[in-house]
């Protein structure tokens, strides 16, 4: 049967050539897809704003609970895109647990540069969370001051106008800061939370412990006190940096896996399709070898 198979692949290329060229093809796609869906899975953003933080207390996504029409409680978790926000009350209840060398807080406030480049803006106090170190100058002293990111190209004792909350503002460089986060903008602590854009909430609450510190132990007293926000360690801190990336990757594994699902199915019916043709153009050659009675090794001879 090899040899007769071998003579037909050599007389009659066509239709084996159209079944490997489907398989092919389908298992292309169905490769592509896997990848789409691994790359999803294994998404696990780092930390960058937070990096030197043992413990961050954020609210990267929410839950919904509903009541299906049976009666049945159901709840769904759903990532929010710009990041939630937290109480700033908590930061003094937080302050008042041992252990601790430093808490912060962060808020993301918009802001956009006389280059018209955008900027995050924060207080100085969570320069310790990425962390910026000042190159030149001091910390801001008072709301009319900022300290801005080196690679914005300011100098130390200039005037420069930021667009802050939709009001152009005018601005001394007191210092120029420098580390791995993105393009900040430091204000005093207090001029960042009068400029924050959700009153009273903060983006997040960066915890620095002292050394020989249970961070467990820690992180337990801290979600009790926190409520529904998350107490997100080290390796987790970049969920609270960009929420909106881990929503494309939960979306980029549905379209694969979906997509893919749909792929293995279509390649299943052409490649039956494919077969069964070339079985119906051969039904003559072996009609013929039926009725000459010739057994399989005459057959292959």
């Amino acid at each position: 049967m090899t040899a007769l198979a071998a003579r037909m692949l050599r007389h009659r290329p066509g239709a084996s050539f159209a079944t490997l060229l489907a398989l092919a093809l389908g298992a292309l796609i169905l490769t592509a897809m896997g990848v789409l869906v691994e790359s999803g899975l294994s998404y696990h953003p780092a930390p960058v704003r937070y990096a030197a933080a043992d413990l961050v207390v954020a609210r990267p996504d929410t839950t919904f609970t509903g009541k299906d029409f049976d009666g049945e409680i159901t709840r769904s978790t759903v990532a929010l895109p710009e990041g939630g926000t937290v109480p700033a009350t908590l930061v003094a209840q937080i302050r008042g647990l041992p252990g601790l060398s430093a808490v912060a807080t962060d808020e993301n406030i918009p802001v956009v540069t006389a280059a018209g480049g955008p900027a995050s803006g924060r207080g100085w106090g969570s320069a310790a969370l990425t962390p910026y170190r000042l190159l030149s100058g001091t910390a801001p002293a008072n709301a009319g001051e900022v300290v801005l990111d080196a690679s914005l190209g300011a100098q130390t004792g200039s005037r420069v106008s930021l667009l802050v909350g939709g009001v152009l503002r005018p601005y001394t460089v007191s210092g120029l800061a420098q580390g791995s986060g993105p393009a900040s903008v430091f204000f005093t602590d207090a001029q960042a939370a009068a400029l924050s854009p959700h009153r009273g909430q903060v983006s997040a609450i960066g915890v620095i412990a002292e050394p020989g510190t249970d961070l467990g132990e820690l992180r337990t007293r801290i979600a009790a006190l926190a409520g529904d926000a998350r107490v997100l360690t080290r390796a987790d801190s970049g969920q609270a940096e960009r929420s909106a990336d881990r929503a494309a990757a939960s979306l980029l594994v549905q379209i694969g896996a979906s997509f893919g699902g749909y792929v293995a199915l279509l390649i299943i019916f052409v490649v039956a399709a494919t077969v069964g043709l070339s079985v119906r153009h051969r039904r003559r050659d072996l009609a013929l070898v039926r009725a000459v009675a010739a057994t399989p090794a005459r057959s292959g001879a």
